[in-house]
């Protein structure tokens, strides 16, 4: 059950537009890792979605005034 109860955080963790593409990816393996191990072919498909939604604000941060401004 431990892997299942991850999944969910994990995928919302990865999909935050604040997530860095270094975390994103190490979140993604580990989806996939659960997936692949488990047997749970939802989690597959979440590391797909997450490979596809590859958009981070934080890689070329730019902060003005107290706001995030890509």
């Amino acid at each position: 059950p431990g892997g299942y109860l991850l999944l969910w955080p994990l995928f919302l963790a990865g999909m935050l537009r604040t997530t860095r593409r270094a975390q994103r990816a190490w979140i993604t393996s580990e989806i996939r890792h659960i997936g692949t191990t488990m047997g749970i072919h939802l989690a597959i498909s979440m590391a797909r979605v997450l490979v596809e939604h590859n958009k981070s604000f934080s890689d070329a941060e730019v902060w003005f005034i107290g706001q995030f401004y890509p």
